[in-house]
């Protein structure tokens, strides 16, 4: 789920600075949602009728747990960054890159040397071994593209990095095009107009490449229609992935949850009553909008996902976020996503997201002959261990380190933030 999910950092240690978004543990709980919502939608339920404690999944469209991950993504690092060019009068894109390597790069190359290690033992007919392009699109952040060309490049172990691909792609574009607008004469009113534009491309993108392109069309074949030209079907791509998987037409979750924090940094200072109570309703609302797309949304049949849903589902998430940041605790419904145990899942999300598929695909191939619901419990208990070594062991370390790449002011506390 970097999306997918974005890590967490430590906790704060230090006062946070009037107006700053400080700590919030509500967003770690959405965090915890996306992330479960992935773990129901891949486990194999039912598969060859081991593990049959559900006919199908019980969530089909826990894939979209993704998408919650992406909002919050934007969100959070556009939160940062107007905070930082608020606070010192720029954005340091060396202790910014710094930052996320640090938090990003520990973690994943442990799951890449683990992909290494299957290529190099499995046989070439298993299902789970990677082939050499997947593993140099999955080093290089290019898994997303090397997935649509080739769906099988990564395996049954390894094909959730796209979503890795695109934050990263995404975290290496987005804040130079915000050094340079908050540069501008209208600053924040120019992010926010390229952000908006940005955001509505991509999703009308989408929306135009579905309705036009037949479900059981490649993208070489559309690309020949609308240019007209000629080109060989050496390796057909099919409509559902080139969407899917495209950073093209997945970059609207990111940047909704960016103009949601650029919104809310302007909103907030003059947010009265009325208006709290107007927010913290709609965020609500909003929660609950979420869901029910959620709970409808079937993978590859629900041809209104490209068309509208997945952008009413990112304005819903965006919007409860904002909901959360300004709200809690006093929301019930953001003081009971603080709850430890989600707090404590949350955090753990981006280890999660990452060694999640490994223990679903490859415990199952060690019999334990334990009854369905039990089975359940046990791997999910083994995805959790796996979590909590990768924190306490890979990823804390690095994230101590983190602190010389802060920007430290004179006149202003330490902000400590829930991604840097």
């Amino acid at each position: 789920m970097t999306a997918v999910p974005t890590a967490p950092s430590a906790p704060p240690q230090a006062t946070t600075a009037p107006g700053a978004l400080g700590y919030q543990r509500a967003l770690d709980g959405m965090r915890a949602i996306a992330i479960v919502l992935v773990l129901l939608f891949h486990y194999p339920f039912a598969k060859n009728g081991q593990l049959a404690i559900f006919s199908t999944a019980p969530v089909h469209g826990g894939f979209l747990g993704v998408d919650v991950f992406f909002v919050l993504s934007g969100f959070l690092i556009t939160a940062l960054l107007l905070e930082e060019s608020a606070r010192h009068g720029s954005i340091s894109l060396g202790a910014f890159y710094a930052r996320r390597a640090l938090r990003l790069l520990p973690a994943f190359f442990v799951l890449f040397v683990f992909a290494a290690a299957c290529y190099v033992m499995l046989g070439a007919n298993d299902s789970a071994r990677p082939t050499a392009g997947g593993l140099v699109g999955m080093l290089f952040y290019l898994a997303n593209w090397v997935q649509i060309w080739n769906r099988s490049s990564l395996g049954g172990v390894f094909g959730h990095t796209w979503s890795l691909a695109i934050e990263e792609q995404f975290y290496l574009v987005f804040p130079v095009v915000a050094l340079v607008a908050l540069g501008a004469r209208a600053r924040r009113l120019t992010l926010a107009v390229v952000v908006a534009a940005g955001a509505a491309t991509a999703a009308a993108w989408r929306a135009i490449y579905w309705q036009h392109t037949r479900a059981n069309s490649s993208f070489v074949d559309y690309y020949a229609r609308i240019t007209g030209r000629s080109l060989p079907q050496t390796n057909p791509v099919h409509l559902w992935d080139r969407w899917y998987f495209g950073t093209d037409m997945r970059a609207d979750a990111l940047l909704v949850g960016c103009l949601a924090a650029i919104v809310l940094a302007g909103l907030r200072p003059r947010l009265g009553r009325r208006g709290l109570i107007v927010l913290q309703v709609a965020g609500v609302l909003a929660f609950a909008g979420a869901g029910l797309i959620i709970f409808k949304a079937v993978i590859v049949a629900s041809a209104w996902l490209p068309l509208w849903g997945l952008l009413v589902l990112e304005l819903c998430v965006a919007l409860a976020t904002m909901s959360f940041v300004v709200a809690s605790p006093r929301n019930p419904l953001a003081a009971l996503l603080s709850l430890p145990p989600l707090v404590w899942i949350g955090r753990r999300s981006y280890a999660i997201y990452l060694f999640h598929t490994s223990v679903l695909f490859l415990l199952p191939r060690h019999r334990t002959h334990l009854p369905p619901p039990l089975q359940l419990v046990f791997t999910f208990a083994v995805v959790g261990l796996a979590a909590e070594l990768s924190w306490r062991f890979v990823e804390q370390p690095f994230l101590r380190r983190k602190r010389r790449f802060e920007r430290r002011s004179g006149t202003s506390p330490t902000v400590v933030s829930v991604i840097a």
